[in-house]
């Protein structure tokens, strides 16, 4: 006999973009624990698998390290390609550790618009950042 409320089994394959996003607004918050990336199931994309195994093979946390060095690649990046935007100073804020409210406060915006409108163009832009990024193996072979 069938329970009513029983759950759906969750369909195989790739995560939603929605889901995505939510693991990669965790990672940012994350950004400087290597060991709680680790557990992270950003691990899994191609481009921090390749790092692992290449630069941070055989280092404690070594899949925690290459997605945070893939993160503040991909902050960076954003940082400076959007300087003296919104969306910069958010992603500043990230690889010096501030928060979003420190960013509203220097803007003197409300923390609430900057997470709803904002927020999620960088998480985006860090989403992109992470699929679009290729193994240093294929780059060599290119």
């Amino acid at each position: 006999m069938e329970t009513p409320n029983k759950k759906l089994p969750s369909r195989a394959g790739r995560p939603s973009r929605d889901a995505l996003l939510d693991r990669v607004r965790e990672a940012i918050r994350l950004v400087d624990d290597p060991i709680a990336l680790e557990e992270s199931p950003l691990v899994s994309l191609p481009a921090v698998r390749a790092s692992t195994l290449s630069t941070f093979q055989g280092r404690t946390c070594a899949a925690g390290l290459a997605l945070r060095a893939l993160l503040r690649e991909s902050l960076a990046a954003i940082a400076r390609d959007l300087d003296g935007t919104l969306v910069a100073d958010l992603a500043l804020a990230a690889l010096r550790g501030a928060t979003q409210a420190s960013v509203a406060d220097l803007r003197g915006l409300r923390e609430e618009w900057i997470s709803r409108r904002w927020k999620p163009v960088l998480l985006g832009l860090v989403l992109e950042g992470l699929l679009a990024a290729e193994a240093p193996s294929q780059t060599r072979a290119a």
